[in-house]
């Protein structure tokens, strides 16, 4: 998921709402990379799930099921938001998850 994150923010690196919507070649690498963040997110274990509450799991997994399945109907102002508002907030947050949950025993 951050790898997904990182992906999007290279893409949308430079860019503004306006130059991205003539791009279709931005917007698919932007939706297939929400696609992976919210399949991901879908198989996060439930323990995690309840351990971190912050992050909007169920809005994750319901945006990748809109982008997949109503590909001609996604409202590129709400990807816009999500893209430059939203993911860099999951992204610190998952970030911190992941070094809680997965650096423990390097640490020691």
């Amino acid at each position: 998921m951050i790898e997904a994150a990182a992906s999007i923010d290279a893409i949308v690196a430079g860019a503004d709402y306006q130059g991205l919507l003539p791009d279709e070649v931005r917007k698919a690498a932007i939706l297939h990379h929400l696609a992976v963040i919210g399949e991901a997110a879908g198989r996060v274990s439930s323990e995690l799930h309840e351990k971190y509450p912050g992050i909007p799991w169920s809005q994750i997994t319901s945006q990748r099921n809109r982008v997949v399945h109503e590909y001609f109907g996604i409202d590129w102002a709400l990807i816009w938001k999500t893209v430059s508002e939203d993911l860099p907030v999951l992204r610190e947050r998952l970030t911190e998850l992941q070094r809680i949950e997965f650096s423990q025993g390097a640490e020691s």
